[in-house]
C-alpha cells in the first residue's frame, strides 16, 4: 500500500515557511514525520498519493509549520507600559491561514475528519436515545 513520506520537497518547504536551514530543520523531523503521518491517515484514495505527492507533501509541510509557530511562540509580539500590555500573535494566525489554505486545496483527496452538527427529529432521537429526548 502507497503511503505519503516524509521527503526533501516537504522539508525544504517547511524551511520557507519558518526561514529555518535544512540543518535547523533536521531538529524537528519528529515534528514534520507527525505532520506527514496525519495527512497520510486522512487520504480518502490510498491510489492518489503518487499523482498528488507535490500537494500532499505541501499540506504535511503547512500543518508541520502551524505546529512548530504553536510551539515556538514565535510571532508573539508583546508590549508593556506600567500595568498595561498588549500582545499580538499575528505569527500563529498567518501560520494557522497557511494550514487552512493548503487544507482547502486538497480537501477533495482527504477525508473530514472535522465535526458538525446535524438535525434531528424527535422520532429519530428517541429511537437513539429514548430517555434523552422527552417531549417538554
Amino acid at each position: 500500500m502507497k503511503k505519503l513520506t516524509l521527503n526533501q520537497s516537504v522539508i525544504k518547504e517547511f524551511c520557507l515557511y519558518t526561514g529555518l536551514s535544512e540543518a535547523e530543520a533536521a531538529g524537528w523531523t519528529t515534528l514534520l514525520q507527525s505532520a506527514v503521518s496525519e495527512i497520510d491517515g486522512r487520504i480518502a484514495d490510498r491510489r492518489s498519493i503518487e499523482r498528488n505527492q507535490a500537494l500532499l507533501g505541501h499540506v504535511a509541510a503547512a500543518l508541520a509549520f502551524y505546529r512548530y509557530r504553536l510551539l515556538s511562540g514565535s510571532g508573539e509580539t508583546v508590549l508593556k507600559a506600567g500595568d498595561l500590555s498588549v500582545s499580538s500573535r499575528g505569527g500563529i494566525t498567518a501560520a494557522r491561514a497557511v494550514r487552512d489554505e493548503a487544507l482547502l486545496a486538497a480537501g477533495s483527496l482527504l477525508k473530514d475528519t472535522g465535526f458538525y452538527f446535524k438535525a434531528t427529529t424527535q422520532k429519530e432521537c428517541r429511537k437513539a436515545r429514548p430517555k434523552s429526548c422527552q417531549e417538554e
